[in-house]
């Protein structure tokens, strides 16, 4: 096998790790926090490879007779799968890590900050928040919809890699969150 060198990305401190040979099935990082994995190396940018049905999971795996997808029924019920290739972009620049105790300081300044942003999400809309994230029904549909917005307001502010940007992300929550309360 060819030597390849894999990206990984802590979900809460944020820092990068690579590492040169096999790709890892899971990682932990130092700060306690579990690292995603971003790509291999190709060229110039990161790859990820992963294997897929070659239509949809509908047709490859269908154990009836009929297709509808767009292989006019070439791959109905045949099992197969291929690698599909995703590009991950630019290869990141790997910088010193920072040392130990301010990444765990920024986890814990993080986590408290996403956990005090749920707590006010559901203060506002009346418990909706939730009952959305738990899978359950919410009757008033305004308090849905300010519930699903301030959830999908709290995924984006998880999303970003910057430390300082998902902090500003949540304080504008917090202050939308208030002028609402206020409301």
């Amino acid at each position: 096998m060819k030597h390849q060198r894999h990206f990984y990305r802590c979900r809460d401190c944020l820092e990068l790790t690579v590492i040169d040979g096999e790709q890892l099935r899971e990682l932990a990082c130092d700060c306690g926090g579990y690292a995603d994995y971003m790509g291999h190396v190709h060229g110039d940018r990161l790859r990820r490879d992963e294997i897929e049905s070659v239509c949809d999971a509908r047709c490859t795996h269908a154990a009836g007779p009929f297709c509808n997808c767009s292989c006019g029924g070439v791959n109905h019920g045949t099992h197969r799968v291929v690698t599909v290739h995703y590009d991950g972009g630019a290869i990141p620049r790997v910088t010193a890590r920072a040392d130990l105790a301010t990444r765990c300081a920024q986890v814990a300044d993080w986590q408290r900050a996403i956990a005090e942003a749920r707590e006010r999400a559901n203060a506002i809309t009346g418990g909706a928040y939730n009952r959305i994230m738990t899978g359950a029904w919410v009757e008033n549909k305004a308090q849905w919809r300010q519930a699903y917005d301030l959830r999908t307001a709290i995924g984006k502010a998880s999303r970003y890699q910057i430390h300082k940007r998902r902090m500003t992300a949540l304080a504008a929550i917090a202050q939308t969150s208030n002028t609402q309360q206020a409301a």
